[in-house]
Parts: structure tokens; C-alpha cells; sequence
């Protein structure tokens, strides 16, 4: 003999099962799927915040690693190209505007966070600034081995997510 009695509490198991599973991928999703309140004409400025990085930009993010001379003068033709000349770096998300800014040595720069959370700024291990919620820090561009580009990241970031191109 067969238990028939036992097939409709394991089905409706199953589907609870089932619906559970979707709800939660369904949560998932949403927890790390991208948030946007952005308008079109947002996404599509160049150097904004909102904006999707361009090939050039992302390639700035990306130096080469002792790469041939030919690809460290692409590299810096490409700096030199994307550098706007600020006296103020904004900090929003660790994303920085503008993204290259070109500085003179010796001048000073402010270092702007428009974030409600601290952020840590770091061109290098003697080079680090702490800039508080909704705050900023004067920064002076000397960073101990003259004109160049130097990136900094953000908060730990383990990579650049700016650079800055010192000139003279």
C-alpha cells in the first residue's frame, strides 16, 4: 500500500520552499542592485559624479605597472588630457571632480567632502588626510618628489580613484 496522505503537505512544502527562495533572491537583488535617483542628462555628464566613468576615465584608474616607455608616455599624454586646472578637489562617495586636476607645486588645494561620512585621502604612507563630514582640509601640493602624477585613493580603496597631476 501506498501513503497517498503524505503527497499534498510535500507539495505545498516545495512551493513554500520555492517562494521563499524567490523572495529571497528577490531581496538580494535589490540589496546590492545599483541605486539611482539620477536623470538622464546626469548620467550622461562627463566628470560628475553620477556619471558611468568614460574609457578614457577608466583607463586613468588603471596606470600601467612598469610598463614599457611607450605606455607610461600614453599614460601621461592621456593625464595631461583629462587634467583640469581647480584649486579644489571634491570628495563625494570617494569619487573625486574633478578626477585629474592639475596643481601647481607648493600651492594649496582644498580638499572638500560633501559626504555625511568621513573620508581618508592617500597619495602615499607620509601623505594621508582625514577629512570629516560636510568639511574640508587645505592641502598643500608637495608631495616629496616634485612635478608628476600621483594618485590617491579613498578609504582603503587599494587602488587610485583620482590623480593629480603637480606641475611645476
Amino acid at each position: 500500500m501506498k501513503p497517498t496522505g503524505i503527497k499534498a503537505p510535500l507539495i505545498l512544502i516545495v512551493l513554500v520552499l520555492a517562494v521563499t527562495a524567490l523572495g529571497l533572491a528577490f531581496l538580494i537583488f535589490r540589496q546590492y542592485a545599483p541605486k539611482s535617483s539620477s536623470t538622464k542628462a546626469d548620467q550622461n555628464a562627463v566628470g560628475t559624479p553620477s556619471a558611468a566613468p568614460s574609457t578614457d576615465e577608466q583607463k586613468v584608474l588603471n596606470p600601467p605597472v612598469k610598463g614599457s616607455e611607450a605606455d607610461q608616455k600614453q599614460f601621461a599624454d592621456l593625464i595631461t588630457k583629462l587634467a583640469k586646472d581647480s584649486t579644489t578637489l571634491n570628495i563625494s562617495g570617494c569619487r573625486p571632480q574633478p578626477l585629474v586636476m592639475r596643481i601647481k607645486k607648493g600651492a594649496t588645494f582644498k580638499l572638500n567632502n560633501t559626504d555625511s561620512q568621513a573620508h581618508v585621502l592617500t597619495v602615499d604612507k607620509d601623505h594621508t588626510y582625514t577629512v570629516s563630514p560636510s568639511a574640508s582640509v587645505d592641502v598643500v601640493a608637495d608631495f616629496g618628489r616634485g612635478p608628476g602624477i600621483y594618485g590617491f585613493g579613498c578609504d582603503k580603496s587599494g587602488g587610485p580613484v583620482g590623480m593629480l597631476l603637480v606641475t611645476e
